[in-house]
Parts: structure tokens; C-alpha cells; sequence
């Protein structure tokens, strides 16, 4: 269409009046069909570029509807192994469901407890999920609250969580989590809301976390 365009345009001077100089028509013709080109480009540049914004917008809203369906069986499916708990065995099935949706490493139920020795607050797990084609890393098994990490126990009792990179984190708390291979980690309170925690709810190196679901579960 655009070669057709340019063609006629640059004619037209031609056609208009046959007496015109062949050399004058061809330069008028030349710069209307420049010009013509020029928007038809634009105007096709616009259309891809309208294209390309609408199938982004589109490829990202099927990816969070995904992720929600994802997530909403996830929920089903760690509530139908709790409500069918036997020995326990229904946690760890639990957290499989909540680790395979958050894309986790490893997906942990940790207890607060007072460790009877001085007092102090300490989260010994008490179950735990680890996807088996990740690479295996060491089992976290017990996080002293008193000892660099009392700033978990105050944002799970405002309702906050504790997410991100653990080199963003502060220097008391990046050694321990570093060491057991969290890259990331995405940590939830177990309790009611505004009271202190009973427990937290641990992902490591989550691809997908997802907050809202996550504290439902």
C-alpha cells in the first residue's frame, strides 16, 4: 500500500498538468511520496507498538490468573490434607501444596517457643517441605528470636511479613539465612492478628510468593 501510495503521488504533479517540466513533476512527486511514506511508517510503527502493549497486557493478565488458580487449589489442597491429618503427616502435605505454588525451595512450619535454659524466644520447626529437584541445602532448625532476630517477632505481630532478598536484610540477620542458602524468603505469622505469634511460616527462595494467599493459608 505504501509503494502504491508513492507511486501515485509521485505522478500526480504529472497527471495534474501535462505541461509540467518531467523533472519538476518527479521532485514534487518525490517529496509527496517522502512524505507520504513517512506517515504510513508512523502510523505502522504506532499499530506495532499498540500490538506489542496489548499482548504484554494481556500475556500479564493470564499469568496473575494463573497464579490465582494456582494458589486458590493450593489452599484446597492444604486444607483437605489438614482436615485428613494422620501422625501429622498432614502438615508436611500441606506445605508441599502452599512450597510447589510459591515456587519455594522449601517451605517450613516453625513453633515459638521459650527456650528453658535462659528464657530466651526461640522457633524450633516443627515440619517441613523441600522440593526435590532443587539443590539440597541445610535444615534451619532453630531461629533465636533474642539473638539478632527480634525484629521477626515485632512486624508478624503488626501484620507485616518479613520478604525480600536476605542481602537486603539487616547485618545480624544475614549471616544465619545465608548460610543455609536463602537467597530469598518470604515469612508469614501463625496466630491471630495482634496478639503475639505462635508460630511463623517459612518459604525459602520463593519464585512466585504470593501474600494474600499465603496468609490465608
Amino acid at each position: 500500500a505504501a509503494v502504491f501510495l508513492c507511486v501515485v503521488v509521485s505522478r500526480a504533479p504529472r497527471w495534474a498538468n501535462e505541461r509540467m517540466p518531467w523533472w519538476v513533476s518527479f521532485a514534487i512527486g518525490l517529496a509527496g511520496s517522502g512524505i507520504v511514506a513517512a506517515l504510513m511508517v508512523r502510523v505502522a510503527h504506532r499499530l506495532l507498538e499498540h500490538d506489542e502493549n496489548t499482548h504484554a497486557e494481556r500475556s500479564s493478565e493470564r499469568a496473575t490468573f494463573q497464579q490465582r488458580e494456582q494458589y486458590l487449589a493450593a489452599l484446597a489442597e492444604a486444607e483437605s490434607h489438614l482436615l485428613a491429618d494422620v501422625d501429622g503427616e498432614g502438615y508436611r502435605a500441606a506445605l508441599g501444596a502452599l512450597g510447589r505454588a510459591a515456587g519455594a525451595t522449601r517451605a517450613s512450619l516453625y513453633q515459638i517457643r521459650t527456650d528453658s535454659r535462659d528464657q530466651s524466644l526461640v522457633c524450633v520447626v516443627q515440619e517441613s517441605w523441600q522440593n526435590s529437584v532443587a539443590m539440597a541445602s541445610s535444615q534451619l532448625h532453630e531461629i533465636a528470636i533474642n539473638r539478632g532476630f527480634s525484629r521477626w517477632v515485632e512486624v508478624l505481630i503488626d501484620g507485616g511479613v518479613i520478604e525480600g532478598s536476605t542481602s537486603d536484610l539487616p547485618p545480624e540477620e544475614k549471616p544465619t539465612l545465608e548460610a543455609y542458602g536463602m537467597r530469598t524468603l518470604l515469612a508469614l505469622a501463625v496466630g491471630e492478628p495482634g496478639k503475639s505469634p505462635r508460630g511463623i511460616l517459612l518459604f525459602e527462595n520463593p519464585r512466585t510468593p504470593s501474600q494474600d494467599h499465603l496468609r490465608a493459608a
